[in-house]
C-alpha cells in the first residue's frame, strides 16, 4: 500500500515547564500514526533536559527532521542597532522617508 499524504503539519514546541520527556510518546508517534506530519522545536533548557536521555535523536529519527534547540544570537550579537530599532544603513519603508 503506497504512503498516504500527510494530513497537515503539527508545529510543537517543547520547553522544560514539565512533561517534555513525555514528548514522543504522548504527542509525537499518536500524531504521526493518524497522518500529520510533526515539527518540533525544543527550547535551550528542555533540549539538556532530553539529550542525556537520548530523546532528541529518537525524536528527530521519529519526525524525519531536524530539531532547533540552540538558542538563536541576541541582536547584539549580530551588530548594533540605532534608537528605531535598525541597523545602520537599513532602509525600511519608514527609514526611507526622512521627516
Amino acid at each position: 500500500m503506497p504512503p498516504q499524504p500527510a494530513r497537515g503539519v503539527l508545529a510543537v514546541v517543547g520547553s522544560a515547564a514539565g512533561g517534555v520527556e513525555s514528548l514522543r510518546d504522548g504527542l509525537v508517534l499518536p500524531a504521526l500514526a493518524r497522518g500529520r506530519r510533526v515539527a518540533v522545536t525544543l527550547t535551550p533548557t528542555a533540549a539538556r533536559q532530553l539529550r542525556p536521555l537520548g530523546e532528541i535523536d529518537r525524536l528527530e529519527r521519529a519526525t524525519g527532521l531536524l530539531m532547533p534547540a540552540e538558542p538563536r544570537l541576541r541582536p547584539a550579537a549580530r551588530g548594533p542597532l540605532s534608537r528605531r530599532g535598525r541597523r545602520p544603513g537599513c532602509q525600511g519603508p519608514a527609514g526611507a522617508v526622512r521627516w
